[in-house]
Order: structure tokens, then C-alpha cells, then sequence
């Protein structure tokens, strides 16, 4: 079990303005690196370390929560950027069909095919390989009304040759006159918690969006890493993820730029799922342990090393397992935002 510092600090909280935060954990700019990119012996972990600390101007981060909407971010609240995503998705790393995106697909099907509201633009800001934009468009959305964002080469390029348009691009800097007040729907699945800037993020998503625009965001389940973290597995690691949300953190940012919350939810998952999930989240966060195994050479030793060590995490585990039947640990959750 680990237990936060709880050390006070002055910092502004980028949701509420608040100037008080507990400091929680600090991490390092390798256990930044291990934590998306496991293969020690490529010469991009280097690489990466050091464009993290060229990011933080510094070795270490701290990770801090507001005492008044409880938003946690990082200190310094600096986000990653192109570089950095160009050096960690040089492959295909992407997930298929997620449970956010189904809820929010049935909804645009409600509205396009039952609600008649036809000719809708979207845009999807942090594409991955375009699973979403795929499934919507051109079914429920001509790929011509469809703009996307994407840093990822990979992802991008696969965008592009479906026929629409993606951009390597930060949103905020997309300020051609033919996007203002463009935008009918505008998704954002596990974007969010990469971002800074919070307050000109939302300024500009209004200067896209026409009257009445709909916002669908998705982002790691706040309860789900809360509970991680006091069970020993560090998720929310900076530079990739630099900002912890939960339904306040949402109603305060939407109310402060004309939006309110329509609907909020946080994804059912199945008891076997999530155990299976924190176990080999378990193995993984002790990096120090796990790149010395994986620097072994014989190959059966490996292996055997690597069995004893998941058979360890399993039973230290079984005391946290028991409570992942709740079903407020989902790995996600997601809310619609509507504009006023």
C-alpha cells in the first residue's frame, strides 16, 4: 500500500483557480520514460528522458491535487508534445472499438437518423488510428464534414488515406477563418488528461462550435486510479498524463465557458477484467525490477524470473483484488457536454 504525502503548496489549480494543493507522489523522468516505453535498449528511451527533462527543466515532477475541486495535475503543468508523441508511437499502439466510443456513436445515430439533424461537421481531436471517425463517417457523417487531429504519423497517415482530413496539429492552433463556428459535435476520448491549458482549450473550442454544439470527452476514471495508487500501481505519470479529471472538475470548467454536464458516466467493467488489468499493472510498476529482467539474456531464466515475479504480484494482490468488484472502478469515464 502506498500513501500519499499530503505536503501543502501554493499552486493555482487549473479548474477552479484555487491556490492550494496536496502534493501526492513525484516521479522521475525514467519512470516517466518505463511507463510508456518498456524496451530499455531502444535508443529513443534515451532519447525521451532527455526531451522530458528538456520539457520539465528538471529530472523530477511532482503530481498535486486541488483541496477545493480535487483535480490532480502535474507540477510543472507542462504537456507533452509533438516530439514526444512522435518518438513513443513510431508503431501501431492503438486499441479497437471502446465502450466510450459506442455511447457516444449511439447517440450521433439518434441524432442524425432519429432527431433528422442532417449535414452535422465533426471534429476529433486526438484521433489514434481513426477507429472512431471510421465507424461514424460516412455512415451517420460525410467524410468531407469530418476534420481530425493527430500527432502520431501512424495514425495520421491512416486518416488521411480513408479519405479525411487530419492534421498534425495542436486544436489550439487551428484558427483558420473557415473553422470558426464550424463545428457540430466535437469528440475528445483520452485527450483531455494529455492537455494544459484548460482555459484557452475551452476558448477555442467555442470559437469552433456553432449555437448549441455538443462536446463528447472521455478520460481515465478518476476512482480507478485513486485506487491504483493507494494499491501501489502509478498510472497518471507526466508528462503523458498531466491532468486527473472527475464530474466537479467537468461542471466547474463547463459552467465557466457556457457548457453544462447533460449526462456523466463511468464505464461498467467486468469483475475478471479489471483483475486481470491491475494484476499486470502491478508487475509493470516496479520498472527498476522488471528492466533488469528483461535484460536477461537466456531466454528460459527470463522466463522463469518473469513467472515468479507474476506469481508474487498475484498474491500481494488478492487483498486489493477483493475490492474491484465495485462498480465505480471502471477503467473510464466519459461525459456530454452541451453548449449554451
Amino acid at each position: 500500500m502506498r500513501h500519499y504525502k499530503l505536503t501543502l503548496k501554493e499552486i493555482s489549480c487549473p479548474v477552479c483557480h484555487c491556490t492550494e494543493v496536496h502534493i501526492l507522489y513525484s516521479v522521475t523522468s525514467e519512470e516517466a520514460v518505463y511507463h510508456v516505453f518498456k524496451d530499455v535498449e531502444d535508443q529513443r528511451f534515451l532519447q525521451l528522458k532527455s526531451h522530458i527533462e528538456t520539457l520539465w527543466q528538471r529530472q523530477t515532477c511532482d503530481v498535486v491535487r486541488c483541496v477545493n475541486c480535487r483535480f490532480c495535475f502535474a507540477y510543472p503543468y507542462v504537456a507533452a508534445d509533438k516530439r514526444f508523441y512522435e518518438l513513443v508511437y513510431s508503431r501501431s499502439f492503438y486499441a479497437g472499438w471502446k465502450w466510450e466510443y459506442q455511447i457516444t456513436y449511439e447517440i450521433l445515430y439518434d441524432m442524425v437518423i432519429h432527431s433528422n439533424q442532417k449535414n452535422l461537421k465533426l471534429l476529433e481531436i486526438g484521433s489514434g488510428d481513426g477507429a472512431f471517425v471510421k465507424k461514424v463517417s460516412p455512415e451517420l457523417i460525410p467524410k468531407e464534414n469530418v476534420l481530425c487531429t493527430e500527432y502520431s504519423n501512424y495514425g495520421r497517415s491512416g486518416i488521411n488515406r480513408y479519405g479525411i482530413t487530419c492534421l498534425s496539429k495542436d486544436i489550439r492552433e487551428i484558427n483558420s477563418i473557415e473553422y470558426k463556428g464550424n463545428f457540430d459535435v466535437i469528440c475528445m476520448f483520452q485527450v483531455l488528461e494529455h492537455m494544459n491549458g484548460i482555459d484557452a482549450l475551452f476558448e477555442h473550442l467555442n470559437w469552433l462550435t456553432r449555437k448549441q454544439a455538443t462536446l463528447f470527452i472521455a478520460v481515465p476514471n478518476f476512482k480507478q486510479r485513486e485506487f491504483y495508487d493507494i494499491n501501489g500501481v502509478l498510472e497518471d505519470i507526466p508528462p503523458m498524463h498531466i491532468g486527473r479529471w472527475n464530474k466537479r472538475c467537468f461542471e466547474t470548467i463547463a459552467k465557466r465557458h457556457g457548457w453544462i454536464v447533460a449526462k456523466y458516466e463511468i464505464q461498467p467493467q467486468g469483475f475478471v477484467s479489471k483483475a486481470i488489468r491491475f494484476v499486470l499493472f502491478r508487475y509493470e510498476c516496479n520498472y527498476t525490477l522488471v528492466k533488469q529482467i528483461r535484460r536477461i539474456r537466456v531466454r528460459p531464466i527470463r522466463r522463469l524470473l518473469k513467472a515468479m515475479w507474476l506469481s508474487l504480484c498475484v498474491l500481494a494482490s488478492l487483498p486489493a483484488i477483493n475490492a474491484l468488484g465495485s462498480s465505480k472502478l471502471g477503467v473510464s469515464q466519459w461525459v456530454h457536454l452541451r453548449k449554451v
